[in-house]
């Protein structure tokens, strides 16, 4: 960093006195609205993917919430997994009858509090913020978002199949569809240097208007890492995400050490810029910077958090990262619809960018600070929002011009692909099949800690 600790310790103190500042005049702004939740109505969804994802999962369960008002406000919210009949009545007991502004059930309503509170002060939810923060229209209305990609196996119909011979197709078939500028690849299904030639290779066919990006989620130790990097640097990588795992400590000296001996970018999102202890939704505002590691270690170019954090905790991290020189972008979950756009809304309001007058002829994908967002939705079969699945327009997501997150559920939607136990098993059936076919039959899971062997040749320093 070219900037002092203290500078960084002033600057966001600073930051986050004005962002509570911020909470409490909304805080003040929806308590003056007379509203009480009526209801809260869960839809237990099993959405399949497109293939399979690698060997562990051909389809993910997901339990979507309508939260009902007494004045016809109805806030959404998403969540992983099956929610059972005693955690739904748990809920209810908990929040109904209640206003959904009450701090002490936010957390409850999660996405749906944000919902709400668009939708009671008539405002999209990203433009609602940003007008509390001072930011002047016209605001952002598309986020750029990146196809994510992987090794899938084929679906229950013997479909969907991405593998190491045609994964360059696949990725030309996504731009062709979608008009994606920017393709993430998740490098942890082959050997590591196997993903030299795949690299290159995926280059070779797009050229170089489309950015690449890597994410090893942390599976790769330093050498490996070197000697992968060393080897795809003439393919002018965005980004690696996490080129290293283990221990924090040991990840970030690692990644110190790494980019100091290769042009390729790194992003983390344990490195937000780094708090004590790591960010916990509500409580993100209240925790400190850890100077101490930010002292120590500079581990990363592009700050990557979470949205589950929220809005204002948001805020707080890209305006650090931004403050000490770092870029932004977004980490992804198994985010559906309601999520999704909810990460949209983040994104429009809490990482604006002023376009420079002198590149008023721009044409490239993405200017400043900002990357695209990383998002599985890409891969999901489909949707349960209104109108199915967001379509793409060249690579970007669109925020609809309505109060609060903008979107509602499909009923027809929720009924074709309601969570049943029956599919359910079938899809379980399928998932021990594709190991047993595809992972342990051909000693994928024995050979080099998970990955088949590769006798190509090495690139190595």
């Amino acid at each position: 960093m070219n900037i002092t600790l203290s500078e960084v310790e002033e600057f966001d103190a600073r930051l986050v006195a004005s962002i509570k500042e911020k909470q409490q005049q909304i805080d003040e702004e929806v308590k003056q609205i007379d509203v009480k939740i009526t209801d809260v109505l869960a839809y237990r969804v099993l959405m399949p993917w497109l293939g399979t994802k690698r060997d562990d999962a051909s389809a993910q369960a997901f339990t979507f919430y309508e939260f009902h008002t007494d004045k016809g406000l109805v806030g959404l919210r998403e969540s992983g997994g099956v929610l059972a009949e005693e955690g739904l009545k748990n809920l209810k007991d908990k929040v109904v009858g209640k206003s959904p502004f009450d701090e002490l059930i936010r957390q409850d309503l999660d996405t749906a509090y944000w919902d709400i509170v668009g939708k009671a002060l008539k405002k999209p939810l990203h433009e609602y913020l940003s007008a509390v923060f001072g930011q002047s229209p016209p605001y952002r209305k598309m986020i750029p978002v990146a196809a994510y990609t992987w090794h899938r196996f084929p679906d229950l119909n013997g479909e969907g199949e991405v593998n190491f011979e045609n994964y360059h197709e696949h990725c030309q078939q996504l731009i062709k569809e979608h008009g994606f500028k920017v393709i993430k690849l998740s490098v942890v299904d082959y050997e590591p240097m196997r993903y030299i030639e795949l690299i290159h290779r995926i280059r070779e066919v797009l050229g170089d208007n489309v950015d690449i990006r890597i994410d090893t989620h942390g599976s790769w130790n330093a050498q490996t890492a070197l000697d992968v990097l060393k080897g795809v640097e003439a393919c002018h990588l965005e980004y690696i995400k996490t080129p290293v795992g283990g221990p924090l400590d040991y990840q970030f000296r690692s990644m110190h050490r790494l980019r100091m001996m290769t042009t390729i970018p790194f992003s983390s999102h344990s490195w937000l810029p780094p708090f004590l202890p790591r960010p916990g939704g509500s409580t993100t505002l209240d925790q400190k910077l850890d100077l101490k590691l930010m002292g120590k270690y500079d581990p990363a170019d592009i700050s990557a958090p979470d949205a589950y954090v929220g809005p204002l905790a948001m805020k707080r991290i890209y305006d650090v990262a931004k403050f000490v020189g770092m870029g932004c972008t977004q980490h992804s979950g198994y985010e559906m619809g309601v999520n999704m756009m909810f990460r949209l809304h983040i994104s429009a309001f809490s990482m604006p960018y002023q376009q420079n007058p002198r590149l008023a002829t721009w044409s490239g994908p993405i200017p400043g600070l900002l990357h695209a967002l990383d998002a599985h939705y890409n891969q999901w079969k489909d949707d349960v929002l209104k109108g199915g699945k967001m379509k793409y327009i060249e690579g970007f997501l669109c925020i609809p011009d309505k109060p609060g997150l903008g979107i509602e559920l499909d009923t027809e939607k929720l009924k074709e692909y309601e969570y049943a136990e029956e599919m359910a098993r079938r899809h379980a059936s399928y998932d021990k099949e594709i190991k047993e076919r595809y992972v342990e039959a051909t000693g994928w899971i024995h050979e080099r800690n998970g990955w088949p062997r590769y006798t190509g040749r090495v690139h190595s320093v």
